[in-house]
């Protein structure tokens, strides 16, 4: 296979080089902040009315901490197959080891109609982009 995963520059085109250690120094060098004022309203508005209860948690965990007696919970188990009740012992047997062979599957055709669907009328031209690729490297005044 081509890798065309590299970007395409054209021979002419030059890549300026940029001195970052000027923008570093500025970032790196310790700046004046302004005051800014704000007002925090994240606390939750309650009412002067309302009286909040402090609970003493201690009774609580240790109530939680100490010995509980569990009552028995009967339960019953429907996770195995429901299998016709006129089926014997050895049938069901053979059934299993059946099942354990594995199943042979049938062979499924498909209609893929995933491609884009374009009319035979309709034509698809290709545009010649290095006139706009030598206009985006060239260099340019900017405007301020």
């Amino acid at each position: 296979t081509v890798d065309k995963s590299a970007p395409v520059i054209p021979e002419d085109v030059k890549i300026k080089t940029i001195d970052r250690s000027a923008h570093l120094a500025a970032l790196a060098s310790e700046h004046e902040l302004k005051h800014a004022e704000t007002v925090d309203k994240s606390a939750p508005a309650i009412p002067e009315d309302v009286k909040i209860k402090t609970i003493d948690r201690s009774a609580h965990l240790a109530a939680l901490a100490s010995e509980h007696e569990l009552k028995h919970a009967e339960t019953e188990d429907k996770s195995a197959p429901k299998l016709p009740k006129a089926v014997t012992e050895a049938d069901r047997n053979a059934i299993f080891s059946s099942l354990a062979g594995g199943v042979e599957l049938k062979h499924a055709e498909t209609v893929d109609k995933s491609a884009p669907v374009i009319p035979e009328d309709v034509k698809i031209k290709t545009i010649d982009r290095s006139a706009h690729l030598a206009a985006i490297a060239s260099e340019h005044e900017l405007k301020h």
